[in-house]
């Protein structure tokens, strides 16, 4: 489960970033994806995070999922496995850890892009 939140979380701050660096308003992403298959709740609460600066209190926390995904993928290389998405974004979460955002939530990872 973890796997699939961090794959998200990262989407959701690369949009954002890819955006803004394009200088696209993030919002239009998300009327295009309004109510189609694409159109995730959880990617929605991410991008609004961002968006909005409201990133403490956290949900899940940048130390909680960096923590997680280098168990993910720790438990994959065990299995002979390479999963490159959990392992760019567990150094995404390294980088914003570093920039003393530990606590906030992982939806952070948005300031690694900077």
């Amino acid at each position: 489960m973890n796997s699939w939140v961090i794959a998200a979380s990262n989407a959701a701050g690369e949009v954002v970033a890819l955006a803004q660096a394009l200088g696209v308003d993030p919002q239009q992403f998300l009327n295009v994806i309004d109510g189609g298959g694409l159109d995730l709740p959880y990617l929605r609460t991410k991008m609004g995070l961002i968006l909005d600066e409201g990133l403490e209190p956290a949900s899940f926390a940048v130390d909680t999922g960096c923590k997680d995904a280098h168990l993910i993928v720790d438990a994959a290389a065990e299995q002979g496995l390479k999963l490159d998405g959990a392992e760019a974004f567990a150094a995404r979460l390294d980088r914003v850890a570093e920039q003393g955002r530990a606590k906030q939530d992982m939806a952070a990872a948005y300031y690694a892009s900077r």
